[in-house]
């Protein structure tokens, strides 16, 4: 069936009021994404692959450069060369695991309840995990200590992340993620805070001018990228630049390839995985891979992303996250589509930014979001 027979199969009402009252060009691409096939536009270029065993919740993912270390919040980790098998390990912690990360010679992993584990190579673990009720969300390494994030404005500092050392962050809000560039460390939470820090110890607030919650944050060499509610730039961690990422939902996860950006969550609209990618953090373009699931973490390899969330998904690609929708209509969510007088309503795919309402002369009407807190609140 060719785009003639799709049209012309159409209410007659419907399509006289698709041609004397619409922008036809704007119906046009709508009716041509929704109901051509995929082929039509760019591969996404991601692979998915078998679920880790017992198919648990995975937070964090890390290369080693030679295995990737996945952890998940029940207390596991699982190893693999290649991203496609996956072997579970037991680390034994005091509780479940937010974040891996890898120092160099040393693997780190921090999570619920004070839990702190370190390895050599993610298959024998020993614990260091702290007789704290708090949270720690994040870890990073500046090459002299560890510094980790967590819930309540936590922040410890370690030489070697045996012996730990509490520092005053001047927070209570719950902080996500931090990073370190070489020259200061930029550490991210709820309602838009940003701390920065030369050594991990001293820690100024930032006035960011951000109103959201920030869950990730990344260095590419040039600038620091937040993501949370939407997107942010920063070449020092002190002035913030907003970016339109284009999408309704939550993004959790932020890695820089070399080549681009690319960042993972999940919509407002339940089962629909967000990836973006983005050369510079400038102008952002979703990759449509028709999966449905929440992604939690992301990691470059060297060779391929490989991404990590709910149900123990695993999602991989061998493109840098350059292989994005070329053309197309750019927005990702849902559009509810509603011919006003003819009793007709579509679903058509997410890819638009809002659950928005439409009548069949192309306005808006009211909308309602459909949205959950991130994970973790």
């Amino acid at each position: 069936m060719n785009f003639t027979d799709h049209f012309f199969f159409i209410h007659p009402r419907l399509r006289f009021a698709f041609i004397s009252n619409a922008p036809f060009f704007i119906w046009t691409a709508i009716l041509v994404f929704s109901i051509f096939p995929a082929p039509l536009f760019a591969q996404s270029g991601w692979t998915k692959q078998a679920p880790t065993p017992n198919q648990g919740p995975l937070d964090g993912v890390a290369w080693t450069g030679t295995q990737l270390v996945a952890v998940s919040e029940r207390g596991l980790a699982y190893t693999s060369p290649d991203g496609v098998s996956w072997t579970e390990r037991v680390p034994s912690l005091r509780g479940g695991l937010n974040e891996v990360a890898w120092n160099g010679s040393q693997l780190i992993a921090v999570g619920l309840v004070g839990a702190i584990g370190l390895s050599k190579d993610g298959i024998e673990w020993t614990d260091r995990s702290l007789n704290t009720s708090e949270n720690k969300q994040s870890v990073a390494w500046t090459g002299k200590r560890y510094v980790a994030v967590g819930s309540s404005g936590t922040i410890i500092t370690s030489p070697d992340g045996m012996d730990w050392t509490s520092q005053t962050s001047g927070t209570t809000e719950m902080m996500w993620s931090v990073v370190w560039n070489g020259q200061v460390l930029v550490a991210v939470g709820d309602h838009g805070t940003v701390l920065t820090s030369p050594d991990g110890v001293l820690w100024s607030p930032q006035s960011s001018g951000i109103n959201t919650f920030l869950q990730s944050v990344v260095w590419t060499g040039t600038r620091f990228v937040a993501v949370g509610g939407d997107i942010f730039t920063s070449p020092d961690g002190v002035t913030w630049t907003r970016r339109n990422s284009g999408v309704s939902g939550w993004l959790r996860s932020v890695a820089w390839t070399g080549k681009s950006l690319v960042v993972v969550g999940y919509s407002s609209v339940p089962g629909t995985t967000i990836i973006l990618s983005s050369p510079d953090g400038n102008e952002w373009t979703p990759i449509l891979t028709g999966f449905k699931n929440d992604l939690w973490s992301v990691t470059w390899t060297g060779s391929i992303l490989v991404a990590v969330g709910s149900e123990g998904v695993v999602l991989t690609s061998a493109l840098d996250g350059v292989n994005v929708l070329s053309g197309g209509i750019r927005r990702q969510g849902d559009l509810h589509a509603q011919a006003n007088g003819f009793g007709i309503q579509d679903w058509l795919p997410s890819v638009f930014r809002e659950h928005r309402v439409f009548d069949c002369r192309g306005k808006e009407t009211d909308n309602a979001m459909i949205g959950r807190p991130p994970k973790g609140e």
